[in-house]
């Protein structure tokens, strides 16, 4: 039978053992340990940074490369579109948050595919929220004399079309006057709703849609707004012959939440099953090959072809095809 003395012994080899380690390890043996795990650590992170380096290295390699053949085909740009949209005429219709000089080069490159800018709006963000009385009113108003078919249960599609058949007409409509035209649009803006971007109000054969990343509200509003805009295009795809939206999609950082990041209407626009196959998107138009893609995917539309394009998840193609091809 096993007594206290056992125990006793068995405790007192056990803290002999730790006294011996200590002392080991702060004597005779803390150098050879010190220098062990300094020496591991110091190659480890010496390793890292090598790592780091050749990746900076690596990173800063593809980027002149992507800089210099986008600065390529920017170059290339006016005789690749030369002519490819003569005697079209397009409407720009430019959403919150669009870039600037995304808007710029786009409205440059459909001017140099030899298409006239039939008008130019803005749109406020209100456009998707405002509920005044005042607004109710002149839509109402706006929609008998444009002989647009209106649900009064559905004021965001009636507004839509209203919009539509302004900057695109109506088939079997009569065309409206530019002066007329005008003065419609004279009285949206005046609700706050839009801009009205230069003197230009020639009906369109075609549509351009700019869009930019949405990043007020919470995921559920974003969510919102983005679906907004997706439902005020698709009333422009049985109006205009070529219709885009265009947008440009930033890469997600690693581990950003998904609450946490921008939506952008690209992206609806594709997984919307209802309006996906009617409107052609391209996602990457701040570059100068996204650029290119808005005209050839607007000449595409002339033929019934619709085209998904850019370099974000979900397009499936990084280019419209060349006019032709």
């Amino acid at each position: 039978m096993i007594d206290f003395r056992y125990h006793l012994v068995s405790l007192v080899a056990v803290f002999l053992a730790l006294s011996v380690g200590i002392v080991l390890g702060a004597g005779p043996l803390k150098g050879t340990i010190d220098s062990g795990v300094s020496s591991t650590l110091t190659n480890e992170v010496a390793a890292l940074r090598a790592d780091k380096a050749a990746l900076n290295e690596e990173l800063a390699s593809v980027r002149s490369s992507n800089d210099g053949g986008q600065s390529l085909i920017a170059q290339l740009s006016p005789t690749a579109v030369h002519d490819v949209l003569a005697g079209r005429s397009v409407a720009i219709i430019v959403l919150p948050g669009a870039d600037a000089d995304m808007v710029s080069a786009v409205r440059t490159n459909i001017t140099q595919a030899g298409a006239t800018i039939a008008s130019a709006l803005t749109l406020d963000p209100s456009w998707l929220t405002s509920t005044e009385a005042d607004r109710s009113s002149t839509f109402t108003e706006l929609a008998a004399v444009l002989s647009v078919p209106g649900d009064g249960d559905k004021p965001a599609d009636r507004d839509a079309a209203v919009l539509a058949t302004l900057l695109t007409g109506r088939p079997g409509v009569a065309p409206t006057a530019q002066e007329g035209r005008r003065t419609a649009l004279n009285r949206i803006a005046a609700l706050g709703l839009l801009e009205i971007d230069g003197d230009n109000l020639a009906l369109a054969t075609d549509l351009v849609i700019l869009g930019g990343p949405i990043t007020a509200g919470d995921s559920q509003a974003r969510l919102a707004a983005a679906n907004g805009w997706v439902a005020l295009a698709g009333h422009f795809t049985g109006t205009a012959a070529g219709h885009v939206l265009a947008d440009a999609v930033q890469p997600r950082p690693a581990g950003q939440e998904d609450q946490d990041a921008a939506v952008y209407v690209s992206e609806r626009v594709r997984a919307d099953l209802a309006v996906a196959p009617r409107l052609s998107s391209v996602d990457d138009a701040d570059t100068a090959m996204g650029a290119l893609s808005v005209v050839f995917a607007l000449v595409a539309g002339r033929s019934g072809s619709v085209g998904h394009y850019g370099l974000a998840a979900g397009a499936p193609a990084h280019n419209a095809p060349l006019p032709g091809s």
